[in-house]
């Protein structure tokens, strides 16, 4: 918007220079004298007048609302809401993906995993949205062999070691870690 503005004001000069010098220019063996003040009201309709006519004429927002809230003061509202409202399921689901578009992952890791506590391990968000946040945590973790990292433990284990040690809500997700107990 800068440069349109530059520009126009650049045009509106060249447009003063050529209407003005000849107003001020004394002819040779002609009887005109120079108009001074015809060359003064030219250059201040032509400024005001396309100055004038560019604010009415064009299609920019020049009293556009700025919007006070910032993604960030958004997400902080909804966070301090959710500390009056704790239960509030989708509420923990919108904050996680908040922060996953924030990129504050471990902070979406903690907000899946409170609404997975509260959907008692039945929410499919939750889960996804818990596994999504650990893997944007540490990228690192999706590199080397299938089924293991290079610190020899898998994403998955520790995903499932830290739900079983959170404690398990559903009969499956308890299944899961009775096995995991047995296989190691």
């Amino acid at each position: 918007m800068i440069t349109f503005v530059l520009l126009a004001a650049a045009l509106t000069v060249a447009g003063v220079i050529a209407v003005a010098i000849p107003l001020l220019r004394r002819g040779t063996g002609s009887p005109t004298t120079p108009a001074p003040w015809a060359a003064l009201a030219a250059t201040v309709l032509l400024v005001i007048g396309s100055a004038v006519l560019y604010v009415s004429w064009s299609n920019w927002p020049w009293r556009a609302v700025i919007p006070a809230d910032s993604p960030q003061s958004m997400v902080a509202r909804l966070a301090r809401q959710l500390e009056r409202d704790p239960q509030n399921l989708d509420g923990w689901l919108m904050l996680g993906r908040s922060y996953i578009a924030l990129q504050e992952y471990p902070l979406a890791l903690r907000s899946f995993e409170r609404a997975d506590r509260l959907s008692g391990g039945q929410n499919a968000e939750a889960l996804t949205g818990e596994a999504e946040a650990l893997v944007l945590t540490d990228e690192s973790e999706l590199s080397g062999a299938p089924g293991g990292s290079s610190s020899g433990r898998s994403l998955w284990h520790r995903t499932r070691a830290r739900r079983c040690s959170s404690g398990a809500r559903s009969p499956r997700a308890a299944e899961t870690c009775r096995w995991r107990g047995r296989a190691s």
